[in-house]
């Protein structure tokens, strides 16, 4: 009997589509840190409203501090998934 994809380490398209959920998620992470400490500076110096997603979501209005650190977790939560992929995949 064969073995089923999902063991397979030959660096077929599965190997492909995880080196892009790696990337996605990074990404991912990183965009969410910049609008996290964009959104937190922003709005604790009182600037104008600006293009940070915090500054556009009304349900966030009067909790942008918050919401702009919830982000900044969100974003290393998504950032470390990606680089822990990564280093999973290096040990196997």
């Amino acid at each position: 009997m064969s073995e089923p994809p999902s063991g397979r380490r030959d660096g077929g398209a599965g190997s492909a589509i995880v080196d892009d959920m790696k990337a996605i998620l990074e990404i991912a992470g990183l965009l969410c840190l910049v609008q996290a400490v964009g959104g937190a500076l922003n709005n604790l110096t009182d600037g104008s409203p600006s293009w940070f997603l915090v500054n556009h979501v009304a349900l966030f209005r009067g909790y942008e501090i918050f919401a702009s650190i919830a982000l900044g977790v969100l974003g290393v939560a998504l950032w470390a998934a990606g680089r822990s992929i990564g280093r999973a995949r290096e040990k196997g």
